[in-house]
């Protein structure tokens, strides 16, 4: 018995090199408290931007049982990572997938994935967004080789000079959400996405409390574009994801619209985030240069197991999240 306790103990302060380290972890279901703990480590390994309150979104948008979402912990409840896989009728998304550096390369992420995108999710078309490094592991042993004709460019907008978004010309007229409408909200999307994600549009932009929502409209009040914002936890600098756009006009009409809700943050911080198709980043740059000082910190692949969905890329100036194809 001694020693059986004395195993137990053996690891306790250095448990990644236990042999015998997936026995020890607990795989269970996650939670917003995990999703925030997940949020934190990643920011600090990784440099992962997001918002806590992004999982009360996800969960009003899908539910809790389209919601799949699988943490692993030790048995003192110290996080180590997380798998959470969206479900929607048309395809599922690997949102997260993410393990704390110390443990990886020991099974931890196998382990959660299998968990979490099971068989019966496998039967049907699943994708995400591989970071570069990894985009052959998931193609070669995850079957992930249906691949879109562009990437997500991971932009990081510095030194952004508020007085020259102010100078950002357009004579577009640009409105709140609950001025436009929900169901003229969705029917632009839907020329984005090409398919109708109601829920979506719901609750990531239409009623989120925690965000701003701006969409511009032409001469005619027709919905041209629309586009999102809100503050990112831990680091306290804007996200402007998704922007959807017919034009660059419509386009400067909302990143101006947008960035200006947080004024006094970007004059304290000088920072933006951006997630933006590599074919759109370019032109991004230029349209912008006045504006700030504009890096591509990183790129992903977006893989499909099945095929890549239909979309209309050059309306997408800003994607909505790396927990999103768009």
């Amino acid at each position: 018995m001694a020693d059986e306790m004395d195993d137990d103990f053996e690891y306790d302060e250095d448990l990644a090199s236990a042999p015998d380290l997936l026995e020890r972890l607990q795989f269970v279901r996650g939670s917003k408290e995990d999703f925030s703990s997940m949020l934190r480590a990643s920011n600090e390994s990784n440099q992962w931007v997001r918002k806590f309150r992004d999982y009360d979104c996800y969960e009003k948008m899908l539910g809790a049982d389209k919601l799949h979402d699988t943490v692993a912990k030790t048995k003192y409840g110290e996080y180590v990572g997380s798998c959470i896989c969206f479900e929607f009728p048309e395809m599922s998304f690997v949102a997260i997938y993410y393990v704390c550096p110390k443990y990886r390369g020991k099974g931890v992420g196998s382990r959660l994935f299998a968990d979490t995108v099971t068989d019966s999710l496998r039967k049907g078309n699943i994708g995400l967004h591989a970071v570069q490094a990894m985009s052959p592991v998931y193609e070669k042993e995850l079957g992930f080789v249906k691949h879109a004709d562009w990437l997500v460019d991971i932009v990081k907008m510095m030194n952004v000079n508020v007085e020259k978004i102010n100078d950002l010309k357009s004579s577009l007229t640009v409105k709140g959400a609950r001025e436009v409408g929900l169901e003229n909200l969705v029917d632009y999307d839907t020329t984005v996405n090409k398919s109708k994600r109601e829920p979506f549009v719901r609750h990531w932009a239409f009623e989120r409390n925690d965000s701003v929502c701006k969409v511009v409209v032409d001469e005619k009040d027709h919905v041209i574009g629309y586009g999102c914002a809100r503050l990112l936890s831990v680091v306290g600098y804007p996200s402007l994801c998704p922007i959807y756009a017919d034009n660059d006009e419509a386009f400067i009409a909302l990143f101006k619209a947008l960035a200006l809700c947080y004024e006094e943050e970007l004059k304290e911080n000088s920072l933006i985030d951006m997630r933006t198709p590599s074919t759109k980043t370019p032109r991004i740059k230029e349209l912008l240069s006045d504006v700030a000082q504009i890096e591509v910190k990183s790129q992903c692949v977006p893989q499909f197991t099945k095929y890549v969905p239909d979309h209309d890329i050059n309306k997408v100036y800003s994607i909505t999240d790396m927990t999103l194809f768009i």
